[in-house]
């Protein structure tokens, strides 16, 4: 286990260092790695351990780079070395996610936040969540966020449509999509 005083650490990347040996990260990564692990609920457990707050943000601004990320938080005082830890565990393992599922682009990302009332964070969970479902299979899920107001209702057909189509995402028509979309 890694100690939690920074003193112990000459720079933020050798306490990154030490991290990526640390138990607690091995535990993750060992259960990233299960045959049978559902990456999608792994990688929403990973955006909530990374939270909403300033390291969310830098995640961003440095393309998903851990090292660059931690660097950049280390010397915040009001970040504990244990939530720091946490939250580096979250990038670890969407970093994990990511090498072997493919990133979602800035530009996708970029599009459909509007749709989710600006939420970035909704925008990516749900991108999460359509990963390798059927046409129909999305319609639904789309109408369970509508219902949830998670989606903007005056979004939900062409826009949404329109953005889903140009990445690949639904293959389907624009009629078939407002059929289903209600």
């Amino acid at each position: 286990m890694i100690s939690n005083d920074r003193k112990d650490y000459a720079s933020a990347s050798e306490w990154l260092a030490a991290l990526r040996e640390d138990e607690a990260w091995g535990m993750v990564r060992e259960e990233l790695a299960k045959n049978n692990a559902d990456l999608n609920t792994h990688f929403a457990d990973a955006l909530k351990r990374i939270g909403d707050g300033t390291t969310f943000e830098y995640w961003g601004i440095y393309k998903h780079d851990v090292g660059k990320v931690v660097t950049e938080v280390w010397a915040l005082a009001e970040l504990s070395l244990v939530k720091l830890k946490l939250q580096t565990i979250g990038m670890l393992a969407i970093e994990w996610i990511e090498q072997r599922k493919g990133k979602f682009s800035e530009e996708l990302v970029a599009e459909l936040s509007p749709i989710f009332f600006g939420q970035k964070k909704d925008a990516i969970d749900f991108l999460v969540s359509i990963k390798g479902m059927e046409d129909k299979q999305i319609t639904e899920r789309v109408n369970q966020l509508v219902r949830e107001h998670k989606i903007s209702d005056m979004s939900r057909k062409r826009p949404l449509w329109t953005v889903l189509n140009k990445h690949g995402l639904y293959s389907k028509s624009e009629s078939n999509w407002n059929s289903q979309v209600r």
